[in-house]
């Protein structure tokens, strides 16, 4: 048999072969799976509510720049986050982003940027910027203080500004499960959540999720029950779709028999509702799925062996990136993903890297 620098010809078409081959699964996958392009900028794991899509290229996040982090990393900071963190606005035609505003953190809904520029915790008060991105105004607000039981009224969600329960309509009863919706959209009913008569309310035969909608005049009930056990902070808007996103956690037979499709369902404001089954191999579970132009895309994977970034295009599922997901926010045309990865999720202190995924890729 001939040699070629110590390596048969049968050695070399084998490697010929597995290279084509590669090639050939190189292209037969999304264009995201290539790794996303990375924006040189962090989000601290707390912080992932403040990435948002302002329009389908421009993002507006809350984080540091990794370059600036891992030098006062090595210079042992106590606290560089405190200091390094701010709101930076990223072009995606131009894949670069500017400081916007020297502040921690921001809320965005329906088009109207708010965050906080100064707190004087003496006098209760605090200017707010508030608008349309470019065009916000300042607003000072007077802080209440509030008693253990005066917080327990107010409601959490995806609307900006935290709503007592007494400012719903109609009004949300006590220890219950609740999550504000955009404004307009109302609320939605996850079930008890304590109390006294607890143990009662979850023994009640009618348990499906209710949406109360200034839309529908009436509350809905939808087809979701609370046993699938969704998360009020799980329950996310999707612009793309213009719906909202719900993922009930797998159930633990289902978790150790590795059967059965994992769920999502959109829900539209009018209490339509559609629901979407993914195979529950190889993710295991739904780390903030959201809506596409080619499918979802979610985090999931066993942690120490497959964790990624996963995406579903109705045939399979095909892992787009390595690392624990903490966030992913999806432009309104579909197209285009942020993310926020641990890429190197196994090693103490990793950092969450913000990377950008082209789902379209030139068929925007």
């Amino acid at each position: 048999m001939r040699f070629i620098n110590g390596h048969s010809w049968a050695d070399r078409y084998f490697a010929y072969a597995l290279c084509a081959l590669a090639v050939l699964q190189a292209c037969s996958v999304p264009s995201a799976s290539a790794g996303g392009s990375d924006t040189g900028y962090e989000v601290s794991r707390r912080q992932t509510d403040s990435v948002f899509w302002v329009d389908n290229t421009r993002l507006v996040f809350a984080g540091m720049h990794s370059a600036e982090m891992r030098a006062a990393v090595r210079a042992h900071e106590a606290n560089p986050e405190g200091r390094l963190k701010k709101l930076y606005l990223w072009d995606n035609a131009t894949r670069s982003a500017r400081l916007y505003a020297d502040v921690k953190s921001a809320c965005f809904e329906k088009g109207v940027i708010r965050y906080t520029v100064r707190l004087d915790e003496m006098t209760g008060r605090r200017t707010v910027r508030e608008g349309s991105l470019g065009n916000e105004r300042e607003i000072e607000e007077i802080m209440p203080v509030l008693t253990n039981a005066e917080r327990r009224e107010y409601v959490g969600g995806l609307r900006c500004k935290p709503l007592r329960r007494s400012e719903l309509v109609p009004p949300a009863a006590s220890y219950r499960h609740v999550v504000t919706l955009n404004h307009g959209d109302g609320y939605l009913d996850l079930g008890p959540g304590g109390g006294p008569s607890y143990a009662e309310e979850r023994n009640v035969p009618d348990k499906n999720l209710t949406l109360f909608s200034e839309r529908t005049h009436a509350p809905v009930k939808l087809p979701m029950t609370w046993d699938q056990d969704f998360s009020p902070s799980e329950v996310t808007y999707s612009a793309y779709r213009g719906a909202y996103v719900l993922h009930p956690r797998p159930s633990r037979s289902q978790s150790a028999s590795g059967t059965g499709p994992l769920m999502v369902y959109l829900l539209q404001p009018d209490g339509h509702v559609e629901r979407k089954l993914i195979p529950y191999s190889p993710a295991e579970y739904l780390i903030d799925p959201q809506p596409t132009k080619r499918g979802w895309i979610f985090g999931g994977g066993d942690f120490y062996k497959t964790s990624g970034l996963y995406l579903y295009d109705e045939k399979s599922v095909s892992k787009v990136d390595t690392g624990l997901v903490q966030k992913v926010v999806v432009s309104p045309d579909g197209c285009s993903a942020a993310v926020v990865i641990q890429n190197k999720h196994l090693e103490t202190g990793a950092p969450f890297n913000l990377r950008i995924f082209e789902i379209c890729g030139g068929g925007r």
